[in-house]
């Protein structure tokens, strides 16, 4: 019986129409957009039949709005789907509203896992996204709109999503504005959280703020902590005195990305080296960092592996690269070969990947 298949649609085929047999399927990956010649692209709609019952599907490289509207007549019937991953190519300024321009209400299914990204009215009052896919079984979520927008009607967005009784227990997100702090304090049971920049232009939340409800609500369950220090983030930086109360805080934490003021000092090291369970650490530097500079953190912190800290720690990276992967018993610290995107023991760099252009995931 055939459980999963990933297609990539070839801009060279001539059919008018994907018909996808789904009977036995529990999982399908297509990718809809094409990224070389010929042109024009090949963008064929869907049609599934029987109608579609898998209970995984991952529609990446969309850039076609005809497709979209496809996809929303498919997820109209998709009784028994729980995870769901859409990307939409950032350079078509495609919106999640025309999924479900067909759509009379909220869809049929419950999903535990949804991941959006690159659709241009994510967070907007245009894009009603909890009265359309119902969140009170989510439990992962991710949800990064378009680089090509600003932040001027993103308000009330998480205000919206407290209403929903959105509970996840891994969020990672580029909408980082005004109201996410209440959302977060909202409920408790975060055990990841993700931030990153959605552009340079909008007024992000406080680092305090956001930091601060973390501690108070989610602070015995926090496992993965990841601050992403570029564009409107460039000042949600950690000191030394910021990074010791992390330590105290977030007991369980494994994998923790922050930047930090000045070139990270002894002391910053050896403090995210206490964290009793630390098993990955992504440290950006400050923008003013020679390569000496960097050189000199990744033997320091190499040295106090070799001393014995961080007996659990086993990838580290500073800014862009290398990833060096800790190996024990003996002690070796070596260039990890994957790339970033394909360790699939981490949460941070475990992102999702697909067979045909990246090795199977």
């Amino acid at each position: 019986m055939l459980n999963s298949w990933d297609l990539a649609v070839s801009p060279t085929q001539h059919l008018v129409t994907i018909l996808i047999f789904t009977s036995t399927l529990q999982s399908l990956q297509l990718r809809l957009g094409t990224d070389s010649t010929p042109s024009p692209y090949f963008h064929p709609p869907i049609k599934f039949w029987p109608p579609i019952n898998v209970r995984a599907l991952v529609l990446i490289q969309i850039d076609d709005e005809s497709v979209l509207r496809s996809i929303g007549s498919v997820l109209r019937t998709a009784t028994r789907l729980r995870e769901l991953t859409m990307w939409a190519d950032g350079d078509y300024m495609l919106r999640f509203s025309q999924v479900s321009s067909s759509w009379c209400g909220q869809v049929p299914f419950k999903l535990t896992s949804l991941d959006l990204r690159g659709f241009v009215d994510l967070g907007r009052p245009s894009c009603p996204l909890w009265s359309l896919l119902s969140p009170v079984a989510l439990k992962a979520l991710t949800l990064n709109a378009s680089l090509n927008v600003d932040s001027l009607d993103f308000s009330s967005f998480w205000e919206t999503s407290v209403a929903a009784d959105l509970r996840p227990k891994t969020l990672s997100t580029n909408l980082v504005m005004n109201g996410l702090e209440g959302f977060i304090q909202s409920f408790s049971g975060l055990e990841a959280f993700s931030i990153t920049s959605s552009n340079t232009a909008c007024v992000p939340e406080r680092l305090d703020l956001i930091l601060g409800a973390l501690v108070k609500l989610h602070s015995a369950t926090l496992k993965v902590l990841s601050i992403d220090p570029k564009g409107a983030l460039i000042n949600h930086l950690l000191d030394d005195a910021s990074l010791n109360q992390l330590s105290k805080h977030f007991p369980k934490s494994e994998e923790l990305r922050f930047g930090i003021y000045e070139a990270i000092s002894v002391h910053a090291i050896q403090t995210v080296l206490k964290f009793p369970n630390i098993r990955l650490l992504y440290i950006t530097l400050s923008r003013g960092s020679t390569e000496w500079i960097l050189v000199g953190q990744e033997q320091y912190l190499s040295q106090m592996l070799q001393i014995g800290m961080a007996q659990k720690l086993k990838y580290f990276i500073f800014d862009d690269g290398p990833l060096f992967k800790v190996i024990r018993k003996p002690l070796r610290i070596m260039k990890e070969r994957l790339p970033l995107g394909m360790i699939k023991d981490t949460f941070l760099f475990g992102d999702m990947v697909f067979g045909w252009n990246r090795g199977q995931n």
